[in-house]
């Protein structure tokens, strides 16, 4: 994951670029590159992982910037090195807002989400139903 990799930013892999080339790497995958939803790390864990996304249209700022990351794509192909991203369409951040049926839905509107808790408690029918009501 980049985010662990040196200090986790763009300029980080570009100052290897070298070092991998002269290995022989052809091409490096990145984990994602979304700016992320900050929450408590002691309440939700480690959460810079990339994969809770608040937008999938800007770049995290931890990583660097849409130039810097432009910057490392460019200086890749100088070595023949192609850059693959991860693209994970199916999560969502803790702090997110979704469009249901046509109104703005925040994720913590227990009408819509399942709040945390232990799936084994479901244990009748209705039960599941009422998960399925809830699009879970």
């Amino acid at each position: 994951m980049i985010r662990l990799f040196g200090n986790g930013a763009f300029d980080d892999i570009m100052n290897e670029l070298p070092n991998f080339h002269s290995l022989g790497i052809n091409a490096i995958w990145i984990s994602l590159v979304h700016q992320q939803v900050q929450v408590p790390a002691d309440e939700f864990g480690e959460n810079n992982h990339g994969y809770w996304p608040k937008s999938r249209i800007s770049i995290d700022k931890n990583l660097g910037s849409k130039e810097s990351f432009c910057l490392l794509i460019q200086k890749a192909r100088d070595f023949n090195i192609k850059i693959c991203v991860d693209i994970i369409l199916n999560h969502f951040g803790y702090d997110n807002i979704f469009l249901i049926d046509d109104q703005y839905i925040h994720i913590t509107n227990s009408e819509y989400f399942r709040q945390q808790s232990e799936i084994s408690s479901v244990t009748t029918q209705s039960e599941c139903e009422l998960l399925k009501k809830n699009r879970l």
